[in-house]
């Protein structure tokens, strides 16, 4: 009785593993320095059998709305996932809010979002003058004005 129900325990065991869901693990690179879609392209094929995801970081990409569309088109044809760096949105030729609402029909679930505002730690440590926080009088304090300045920068991008 007692092997029975030790083998029986073991099935069901395996069996609730082997049906587990199991969320979507990505792993990628980001491309930047380099405006050339072609680079892109020759990037994606030499990763794609290892990596689902790219991130495009090149911003003469972004500011191009053909290049970033010939780009995108490239990417969701292999099948990867995608992010889009876009900067301040007054820098553009043409509306990029548009553009995220049409690439979210268009791409569905492999367009995973807008990577909006680059290294703002980094330049926090730099000193560098896209700091968000110039002056905190403790730690909680610096935490707050950092998250809350943060938070402005993107809220126009979370819907």
């Amino acid at each position: 009785m007692l092997i029975a129900l030790v083998f029986a325990s073991l099935f069901v065991t395996v069996e609730l593993i082997s049906n587990r869901q199991y969320p979507e693990f990505f792993v990628g690179v980001e491309f930047a320095y380099s405006g050339n879609v072609s680079d892109l392209k020759d990037l994606v094929d030499k990763m794609k059998n290892y990596t689902n995801l790219l991130v495009i970081g090149a911003l003469e990409i972004s500011f191009n709305q053909t290049a970033l569309d010939e780009a995108c088109d490239y990417i969701y044809g292999t099948g990867f996932h995608f992010i889009v760096l876009f900067t301040n949105s007054q820098m553009y030729s043409y509306n990029i809010f548009v553009w995220m609402e049409e690439a979210k029909q268009k791409y569905g679930t492999m367009f995973l979002g807008v990577y909006r505002y680059d290294e703002p730690g980094g330049n926090q440590l730099d000193h560098d003058s896209s700091m968000l926080v110039k002056n905190a009088t403790n730690y909680a304090d610096a935490a707050a004005n950092y998250t809350g300045n943060f938070r402005s920068l993107i809220k126009y991008y979370l819907n």
